[in-house]
C-alpha cells in the first residue's frame, strides 16, 4: 500500500518534491529490491518511481544515485509474464531517460532498453504496455548515442508491431 501513497502523492505536482525530501525515492528503491518477487509490490514501486521522477532532472539523478535504475530493470526481468510490472516499469524508464544522458546510459548499459523490449514483444496485446513502451523507447532515442543500441535490442520491431496491433490507439502511433 505504501508505493502506491507515493505513487499517488507524487503525481500530484505540488507534493512531488515533498515525497522525495521526505525519502520516497528509497523507500520505493528498497520496496523493488525487498520485494523483488512479489509482481503487485514491484508495478506498484514502478509507478511510484515513475511519477516522482516525471519532469524533475534533481529527482532522475537521485533515482539513479539510490541504485533505482538497477532495481526497476531487476523487477521488469523478474517478471516478465506480468503486464502490469511491465508497463509501470516502461512508465518510469520513459521518465528517468527523458532529457537526461545520464540515465539513458545506465539504462541501455543495465539492460533496461532490453526489458523494455521484452517487455513490449511479451504483451503486444496489452495497450498500456505497448503505450509506455513506446513512450520508453521514444525518450531513450531521444540521445543520438542511443539509437544504435535500440536497434540493435529490437527496438524497431517492437515498436512497429505495437503500431501494427493497436492502429486505433494514438498513443502509439
Amino acid at each position: 500500500a505504501g508505493c502506491g501513497v507515493l505513487s499517488e502523492l507524487a503525481f500530484v505536482p505540488a507534493l512531488q518534491m515533498q515525497v522525495v525530501s521526505e525519502g520516497g525515492v528509497r523507500a520505493a528503491v528498497d520496496a523493488l529490491r525487498g520485494h523483488l518477487s512479489c509482481p503487485a509490490v514491484c508495478a506498484k514501486a514502478a509507478r511510484a518511481l515513475c511519477n516522482v521522477a516525471f519532469e524533475s532532472a534533481a529527482v532522475h539523478l537521485q533515482v539513479a544515485t539510490e541504485g533505482g535504475i538497477a532495481a526497476l530493470v531487476a523487477a521488469m526481468r523478474a517478471h516478465p509474464a506480468s503486464p502490469r510490472v511491465q508497463a509501470e516499469g516502461c512508465g518510469a524508464v520513459c521518465n528517468l531517460a527523458a532529457s537526461n544522458d545520464g540515465n539513458w546510459r545506465a539504462i541501455a548499459q543495465l539492460g533496461g532498453a532490453a526489458a523494455v523490449v521484452a517487455g513490449m514483444l511479451a504483451h503486444a496485446a496489452q495497450e498500456d504496455v505497448q503505450v509506455k513502451g513506446c513512450a520508453a523507447v521514444c525518450s531513450l532515442t531521444s540521445a543520438k548515442e542511443a539509437r544504435a543500441t535500440m536497434v540493435l535490442d529490437g527496438a524497431v520491431g517492437a515498436v512497429v508491431k505495437a503500431m501494427l496491433m493497436h492502429a486505433d490507439v494514438e498513443e502509439v502511433q
